[in-house]
Order: C-alpha cells, then structure tokens, then sequence
C-alpha cells in the first residue's frame, strides 16, 4: 500500500541508511531526544523541511537542529518555534 501511495506522490519512502543512522545517532547525543525522533529531526534537517509535532521535546530540543513548528488549524495563522 505505501509503494502505490509513493507512486501517486503522497509519501516518499526514504530509507534508512547507516549515514543516516549515525547523524539520528548524533542529534540524539546532542539534543537528548529519543532514537526515533532523532531520525524524525534528520529527515526534516537533511531535506530543509520543518518538523510538525505535538511532541514538547521534539519542539523544545528539536529546534537545535532543525525548523520544528506544532500544527495549526487552516487559517489560525502559523505557531513556528524556529
């Protein structure tokens, strides 16, 4: 299912190499966030997106490393913690 939806352009697969792991490994040691969102901040450093979250660390210790913002409501305006 995730293959056809990256083939309309939905999502894009991205693997995770051991490059990749190793820079989540660092952001994890420099910001002292857990393993899995050590990989969220990479991907969005690598591809110069912004991380939205709810996660209060991923938002308090994430913007460290990458522009992490939490959702808003179509309209409200835009709450950017970078």
């Amino acid at each position: 299912m995730l293959e056809n939806l990256s083939e309309l352009g939905i999502v894009a697969l991205i693997e995770l190499t051991a490059k990749r792991s190793a820079r989540a490994a660092d952001i994890a040691a420099r910001t002292v966030v857990r393993g899995a969102d050590a990989v969220y901040l990479e991907l969005a450093a690598s591809h110069d997106e912004t991380l939205v979250t709810w996660d209060r660390q991923q938002l308090e210790r994430g913007e460290a490393v990458a522009s992490v913002t939490t959702p808003v409501a179509p309209g409200a305006g835009r709450a950017d913690n970078r």
